[in-house]
């Protein structure tokens, strides 16, 4: 059974964390809670919903002038197409985002670096949803014939920006997912 993860990650205790899970065609939020080791948390639901592809909005690389490359020492060029924030401004996070990619490729799961600010910008005409509006615009970047149904509506901006990042994987496994930056230092999908 194919299990696709969309994670808005936060801080590492803030309870700012949030996944979106489809399974079986249905899809389930989970927030970690104030106070709470966020990466043992997503751990611990890992073994309980093994995924197979997750969409993950945080770096998951550093510039290319940090890799022993030439380039930028602020911002891939990702960042730069997107105009979004330096790995470097967000620090620990990139840190422990990169060590999760780490492992979940070793466990075979395909982790891509997603950006529900760039998937507003470039497809919903900058037009982000709020908390409890109507979410068929984002739902109608599905690829064709992906059939997902909430089993509730997203609680708060990290649920919401989960969600767009669990679009951006089930767009990623279909191949249908737009890309930004250059391999070897680092790609955005939306």
């Amino acid at each position: 059974m194919e299990c696709l993860w969309g994670i808005d990650f936060g801080a590492r205790r803030s309870g700012k964390t949030a996944v979106a899970i489809a399974i079986e065609g249905k899809v389930h939020f989970h927030q970690v809670e104030k106070g709470i080791d966020t990466d043992a948390w997503i751990e611990n639901l890992m073994e309980k919903h093994p995924p197979t592809v997750v969409a993950i909005d945080a770096p998951l690389s550093l510039p290319a002038g940090w890799c022993g490359g030439i380039g930028d020492l602020f911002y891939r060029q990702c960042d730069e197409e997107l105009k979004a924030m330096s790995p470097l401004f967000l620090g620990g996070l990139t840190g422990r985002a990169v060590k999760f990619s780490r492992k979940a490729r070793v466990a075979g799961i395909d982790i891509i670096e997603a950006y529900p600010k760039g998937v507003v910008a470039k497809l919903l005409n900058c037009e982000y949803p709020e908390v409890g509006e109507d979410l068929s615009p984002l739902m109608k970047l599905l690829p064709e014939g992906t059939d997902l149904q909430l089993t509730a509506q997203p609680a708060n901006e990290h649920q919401l920006d989960a969600l767009i990042c669990l679009v951006t994987a089930f767009r990623f496994a279909a191949e249908e997912a737009m890309t930004f930056g250059k391999y070897g230092e680092g790609l955005i999908y939306l």
